[in-house]
């Protein structure tokens, strides 16, 4: 017996346990949102990969901003897939003139360009969480070193290997399982004092 951990098509018989990438998007948006966010900046970089769950991310998040029905609310996606702009944030913000004063989250598609996006913000001067929120994707252990440490949104693969072995012992088939992501809070996306007060 098998379980497929890939989105069920229809009709088919094979048992299966995914996580919902649309859900990965729309649990960054619940936070960033909750955090008093509301003009957004996505680095959404393909490496030159046609790769669909970054899509489907990243409308899981607009669905949400619009489903908020904020006012004031605004989003830029800076959309790319040149090798030298996926490798480097910083060449990315330049040629597209970014004014972070107008921004205050950003969020990228993987953990490892959120942290790159850090690196180059600290070399401007932007101040992260202070002056702008980094969210990632990933849930990768680089995240936790990162400084500051990266929040990330991540599948749950300890829930999906749960219910994974929970088919398989109880010899279901044809059951499809979906296990939401979890959000991984560190340090880029705290409210201090100070902030909240402002707000």
């Amino acid at each position: 017996n098998c379980v497929s951990v890939l989105p069920p098509q229809p009709g088919q018989f094979m048992p299966s346990v995914w996580s919902d990438e649309y859900a990965l998007g729309e649990v960054a948006a619940d936070h960033l949102l909750g955090r008093g966010c509301r003009r957004f900046l996505i680095a959404a970089v393909s490496h030159g990969i046609n790769y669909l769950p970054y899509y489907q991310c990243l409308e899981g998040f607009l669905r949400r901003v619009t489903a908020a029905r904020l006012h004031e609310c605004d989003i830029r996606c800076l959309w790319s897939d040149l090798p030298e702009e996926c490798a480097s944030p910083e060449l990315l913000f330049s040629r597209r003139r970014i004014d972070f004063a107008d921004c205050d989250a950003l969020l990228a598609l993987t953990d490892d360009y959120a942290i790159r996006c850090m690196a180059a913000l600290a070399k401007r001067g932007v101040k992260v969480p202070g002056q702008l929120a980094v969210v990632g994707i990933d849930g990768t252990r680089a995240g936790a070193n990162a400084t500051p440490p990266l929040t990330s949104v991540a599948h749950d693969h300890t829930a999906m290997a749960k219910a994974a072995f929970d088919i398989l012992r109880r010899r279901r088939q044809a059951e499809h399982i979906t296990v939401k992501p979890i959000l991984i809070e560190r340090e880029s996306t705290a409210i201090n004092r100070t902030e909240a007060t402002q707000h």
